[in-house]
């Protein structure tokens, strides 16, 4: 539930207090602050109690900070910071916000790496409690952009993917690019496999076709995305994209160095002829 901080500020601060003051020693005077009523507050209840909460903080450049994001003890690993992230991520996107940033208690960090996000700078202190940055980029909002991953897939480049010249190789995009395809069906608890053996489809590439832009290195950090551009009742013709962070004075931006075109169609298992996609695959 996302509401603004006069409807959550009784039941989120509850939750902070027993979190952040009582348990890890934060002063009160620095729990609460000046974004509060700037922000919007996701909330998480287990019928009538609020169990956790955390906030999105707009900021300038199409840019907001996730942050408090607290779950009472009973209730951590079960899934409950899980989605408060996601429907704090789901609604930045319907902001507009293309990049979110966070300070992580470093403890933290593989929970947020889980959902795409990717430290930056060092170690640093905060309230006594050891923190690091963290950021995740979004994908523009697209009415037909459906299936996508909740957050891009990321690569980071290898010596096992560059040719003599120390680029990338040109083919390696094709199985960097279906990873990403795989990686979209795993967080909708979908696969390969289950889709053979539970609903008797395949989805093989029928076409493709690629372009080249700028050259993948070593060590880059490849952001893969993919869009629909076209459904239709067997095949659907979806847009993956390759793109790498570069810095540029004071900002940050994405470069797309690869992408391609791929026509997929759906067929079944035992006939091996087309078949009609279900509608359940599009739907988040």
């Amino acid at each position: 539930m996302i509401q603004s901080w006069q409807e959550a500020a009784k039941a989120a601060f509850a939750i902070r207090q027993k979190v952040f003051i009582e348990e890890q020693g934060v002063p009160e005077d620095l729990e609460l602050d000046e974004f509060d009523p700037l922000a919007t507050h996701a909330l998480a209840f287990q019928k009538s109690e609020c169990i956790g909460t955390g906030r999105l903080v707009p900021l300038k450049d199409k840019c907001g900070q996730i942050g408090r994001m607290a779950v009472l003890p009973d209730y951590r690993n079960t899934g409950v910071g899980r989605a408060l992230l996601e429907q704090l991520i789901e609604h930045a996107r319907s902001l507009g916000i293309q990049s979110l940033v966070l300070h992580s208690q470093v403890v933290a960090i593989p929970f947020y790496e889980k959902h795409g996000f990717r430290v930056q700078g060092d170690i640093y202190d905060e309230a006594g409690i050891p923190h690091r940055n963290m950021i995740l980029l979004l994908p523009k909002l697209n009415s037909v952009q459906m299936p996508t991953t909740p957050t891009p897939y990321l690569h980071r480049v290898c010596y096992s993917d560059t040719d003599a010249a120390g680029f990338v190789y040109h083919g390696r995009y094709l199985e960097i690019f279906e990873r990403s395809r795989a990686e979209w069906l795993y967080q909708h608890d979908l696969s390969p496999t289950k889709l053979v053996n539970e609903f008797g489809i395949l989805l093989p590439v029928r076409e493709l076709t690629m372009n080249f832009y700028k050259p993948g290195r070593l060590d880059d950090l490849l952001y893969i995305d993919q869009v629909i551009e076209h459904r239709g009742r067997t095949q659907v013709a979806v847009k993956q994209t390759a793109s790498r962070m570069i810095h540029e004075g004071n900002a940050d931006d994405l470069q797309i160095i690869a992408s391609a075109l791929l026509h997929i169609v759906c067929v079944d298992t035992t006939t091996l002829k087309p078949k009609a996609i279900p509608d359940w695959l599009f739907i988040d």
